[in-house]
């Protein structure tokens, strides 16, 4: 009976594919958006982390605000003077006064605006002295071409965004900004990527620490936080006490775990309606795709009456019968899964394009295919496919043997592509 089951399976090729089309779909939608989201957490995550120093001096907040980078003149700063009180700490290897502000735009050579509809452009300084490492240790920016900019009249640009607005190292770009003048005109010095990956669409521009402090504090000698790096073995813990204590009221300084936390924290918070909303699309695919595999297997199993009638007849018991058609239903899921996942890598794909032309860059992070989008695959396209072809193999063994010698059982060739194809649509 086994042998029959096989050989029947693979001597029907075209009902093979066109029986496993339906779950295909399902598990495309459903490893697509898992890839697709697991990509796009994994890309926050890097930001989260990739972007945070041993320890980091911030106004006190609650948590959450202080990475929201909405700084401007009237928001809360801390002096100059305590960034070389922090860095005289023995614990401390260096400290760097860092200023980041949103309100800016780069304008491109078509004198249209980069970005606006997706992330931020963000205006940073470009600090004095070796740049400071993560948390990890690891360097925040690769610098492509050029250098860093050093005085007024000089900007730099991550790359993607250079390349987007269409500016080469040399010339002059139009920045529309959010006080007085409304356009500023700078020369392009140097580009850079993210070391930790993508930048999720967000625009960096570096000014020099003179520049960045007149167009986001209105000239005052005070950053937005304060980096540091602490001594090599040194906690990150131990680093946050000893700088806790030179540095002013109102502020505080915040672990580079914790910090990084904070961050996962809040993105996790922005991108749980996206992630809802295509799981919800992957479900409705799942639901759609097992009516459309009881109807299939309604069809094949009315289709094959006559040959299962003399299958019985031959001494094939209502269990053998069944099993065969659960089989079946077995193999199509396995084939349907695998069809599944390798079409829903292309769809994570897809979306990562789309989503790009809203401004949600993921270009500079790999597709993320975790091992539980693989078991998850498998798994409910399997069982679906099971679940849905059980039905139809109890009917199937209900088929009695007597049925084998009437003409007017089996469904017509003609019957079952018009259902095939409806069941498609």
């Amino acid at each position: 009976m086994r042998r029959v089951t096989w050989r029947n399976l693979f001597a029907h090729k075209l009902r093979l594919i066109l029986s496993a089309f339906a779950i295909v779909l399902g598990i495309a939608f459903l490893s697509g958006s898992l890839v697709f989201t697991d990509t796009l957490g994994r890309s926050f995550d890097q930001l989260a982390y990739g972007t945070v120093t041993d320890v980091t001096v911030r106004p006190a907040t609650e948590a959450g605000d202080a990475v929201s980078m909405n700084i401007n003149r009237d928001a809360r700063s801390i002096p100059a003077e305590y960034v070389e009180k922090v860095a005289d700490l023995a614990e401390v290897k260096q400290a760097q006064g860092a200023i980041s502000g949103t309100g800016l735009f780069v304008v491109k050579k078509d004198n249209r605006l980069l970005g606006g509809t997706g992330a931020p452009t963000i205006g940073l300084n470009a600090g004095v002295g070796e740049p400071i490492p993560n948390a990890a240790g690891e360097k925040m920016t690769n610098w492509l071409e050029g250098t860093e900019p050093t005085k007024e009249g000089e900007i730099a640009l991550d790359q993607r965004s250079a390349d987007n607005a269409g500016y080469a190292v040399g010339e002059t770009v139009k920045l529309a900004m959010p006080g007085d003048p409304p356009i500023v005109k700078a020369k392009l010095v140097g580009t850079f990527e993210f070391a930790s990956g993508g930048l999720a669409g967000a625009t960096l521009v570096v000014f020099d620490d003179k520049s960045a402090q007149k167009y986001f504090f209105g000239s005052q000698d005070v950053f937005s936080t304060i980096a540091v790096q602490g001594e090599p073995g040194v906690s990150q813990t131990e680093l946050a006490t000893a700088v806790s204590k030179v540095i002013p009221a109102g502020t505080e300084a915040i672990t580079g775990e914790k910090l990084g936390e904070e961050s996962k924290d809040l993105f996790d918070q922005l991108l749980g309606f996206m992630n809802t909303f295509l799981l919800v699309f992957a479900g409705i695919a799942l639901v759609v795709g097992t009516f459309l595999i009881v109807n299939t297997f309604s069809i094949l199993v009315a289709q094959r009456s006559r040959e299962l009638a003399l299958l019985r007849a031959l001494g094939a018991s209502r269990k053998q019968v069944s099993r065969s058609v659960l089989t079946e239903a077995f193999v199509i899921g396995l084939i349907g899964s695998t069809l599944g996942l390798a079409l829903g890598f292309g769809l994570a794909m897809a979306l990562k394009a789309i989503f790009s032309n809203f401004g949600l860059d993921l270009s500079g992070t790999a597709l993320v295919f975790e091992p539980r989008t693989v078991v998850a695959g498998y798994l409910v396209g399997v069982l679906v496919t099971m679940v849905a072809a059980w039905i139809p193999a109890r009917r199937a063994a209900r088929v009695p043997p007597v049925a084998a010698m009437r003409d007017d059982v089996a469904m017509p060739e003609s019957s079952l592509r018009w259902r095939l194809l409806l069941a498609m649509l």
